[in-house]
């Protein structure tokens, strides 16, 4: 699975909680029962609170950076390059 996928999902789900949240908080004074609903959905879209998809966020966001390879020398040391080098330090 590319990792933007993971990203983009948790992405989606937050746009969908946060305007359920707006809806709901538009629609408190004139129709409480729609506005708990949505609230409900909310917590669905979320999975959970939105402070836990924030943190659910972050984690998803740090893991898609690519880790660096490790450097590798283009020619393993000899013995002879170890001794010459030594040599050289010594002067």
């Amino acid at each position: 699975m590319c990792p933007a996928k993971p990203l983009m999902i948790h992405l989606v789900r937050g746009v969908i909680g946060i305007t359920l949240l707006v809806a709901a908080f538009v629609l408190a004074g004139r129709l409480p029962l729609v506005a708990l609903l949505l609230g409900g959905g909310a917590l669905i879209a979320f999975r959970g609170c939105p402070t836990c998809w924030l943190a659910g966020l972050l984690e998803v966001a740090s893991t898609k950076k690519p880790a660096l390879p490790a450097a590798v020398p283009v020619h393993p040391p000899t013995r002879e390059n170890l001794i010459q080098h030594h040599s050289q330090k010594r002067r």
